[in-house]
């Protein structure tokens, strides 16, 4: 982080960071469109399975799923991704948390590639992800790091550290129960269109087909603590 940026973080009033798969997301994930897209749809659709049951980790989803994305060019993921349905009011939600002195990242295990294309989309500060190999815009499909589940919640926690926040002044928000950890880590957090799993460990739910329906939400815990 730059001696600019660091001043920019630190005069935040705090972090919120959001869960991609899901959440942002719904009713399918980032692996999905692009295995339809690029890989084998019935084997990426397997390791979802797997996945949900609990019978592989991250670690083996992307593992397995990495080879299928070799030779895809980085601007053909940002075509699938800008065709996917995306919950309503996200860049609106952000602009929002931004104008109320809110650093707002994206947490997710999923590809960090189209994570950052999917930040740059809506406004984002940061993303965290499994990383892939690339060279010159196309992907091996050479797996370099995995990120967890904890990954993601250490991310997060990190960027609440390096602006200057303690842990309370971090807010999460997610659906499942692979944003446990994330919750655990928050001062506050919110499930969005959540898991029995997730609503149970949150501080607060909310049912919506709108991001900005969880800003009130968020911006009234922060007040709480002015």
């Amino acid at each position: 982080m730059s001696t600019n940026e660091h001043q920019f973080a630190i005069s935040r009033r705090g972090v919120v960071a959001v869960d991609l798969d899901g959440t942002l997301l719904p009713d399918t994930t980032v692996s999905t469109l692009l295995g339809v897209r690029f890989g084998d749809a019935a084997e990426i659709r397997e390791l979802e399975r797997e996945y949900d049951a609990g019978e592989i980790g991250n670690d083996v989803f992307a593992a397995r799923s990495a080879r299928g994305l070799s030779g895809v060019r980085l601007c053909d993921v940002a075509d699938v991704l800008g065709d996917a349905c995306w919950l309503d009011g996200i860049r609106p939600a952000v602009e929002c948390f931004h104008q109320s002195g809110l650093e707002v990242v994206l947490a997710s295990i999923t590809w960090a590639f189209a994570v950052r294309i999917v930040a740059d989309r809506f406004g984002f500060d940061g993303a965290c992800g499994c990383e892939m190999d690339e060279v010159g815009g196309i992907l091996t499909g050479q797996l370099v790091k995995v990120c967890l589940p904890t990954d993601k919640a250490a991310f997060a926690a990190e960027r609440c550290r390096l602006a200057g926040h303690p842990p309370s002044r971090l807010v999460a928000l997610g659906d499942s129960s692979g944003d446990l950890p994330l919750f655990a880590a928050a001062g506050f957090s919110v499930a969005v269109n959540g898991s029995q799993p997730a609503v149970a460990a949150s501080c607060a739910s909310v049912v919506t087909s709108d991001l900005r329906d969880a800003v009130p939400i968020v911006l009234g815990y922060f007040s709480s603590l002015e």
